[in-house]
């Protein structure tokens, strides 16, 4: 079951979401999106605008709010949902294994993948100086290509991602005003209910809006 405001459990969400009941999902994903943080209510959750979860983990990581948001705009231009061809997820593209290791649990949580992309990068930081370039580019490449190249690897791609994201940071980038959900698990690192829709990673452990957009082109 899904909490709805307004209206308690609904016993068959995807039934409740579709365009003949109240919830008329046209348009783009980020349209969906934006319509159901208006209905849909996690009893555990938050919400913050996104601005909020770029300076949250900024603080928490001792990093540079304006990086977080240039490699953001980069890696997903503010999207959610992105997936990339090669499997990347959400607003930082984390990998699979890398979202594991970070602790991510649900990377289209907008505040878990922000926190875990920021823990991401100052392990770079520590792992490389606090050479900016060299932490980008192992962002983009991987620690172990920029190690075994000794530097900036000389791929065309990797250099014109390090290139952008510092272009990124001179000119500044405006971030959407969204707000956004965040599950409990987003600051908790273990979960107690796992049950049914109404559990703490949303359903088949994506968040609820990702899940229903899922569910909804099935």
């Amino acid at each position: 079951m899904l909490y709805v405001n307004g209206l308690g459990y609904v016993e068959d969400p995807v039934a409740f979401a579709r365009p003949s009941s109240q919830v008329k999902a046209e348009g783009t994903k980020n349209d969906f999106n934006n319509i159901l943080n208006g209905i849909l209510s996690d009893k555990d959750g938050q919400s913050y605008t996104l601005k909020e979860i770029f300076e949250q983990a900024a603080q928490k990581y001792g990093l540079s709010t304006n990086l977080l948001e240039a490699v953001a705009y980069r890696e997903s231009g503010f999207n959610i949902l992105s997936t990339s061809s090669s499997g990347a997820m959400g607003l930082m593209q984390l990998m699979p294994g890398t979202a594991a290791e970070l602790g991510v649990t649900d990377a289209y949580d907008a505040y878990q993948n922000v926190m875990g992309g920021a823990r991401y990068l100052k392990q770079l930081y520590d792992s490389f100086g606090g050479d900016l370039s060299l932490v980008l580019a192992a962002y983009n490449a991987g620690p172990g290509t920029v190690r075994k190249y000794g530097g900036i690897p000389d791929n065309a791609g990797v250099q014109r991602y390090v290139s952008d994201i510092l272009s990124l940071l001179e000119e500044g980038v405006d971030v959407p005003d969204k707000t956004v959900n965040t599950n409990a698990s987003s600051n908790s690192s273990s979960n107690s209910n796992n049950t049914g829709y109404k559990n703490q990673q949303g359903y088949n452990g994506l968040s609820y809006e990702a899940a229903l957009w899922q569910l909804l082109n099935m």
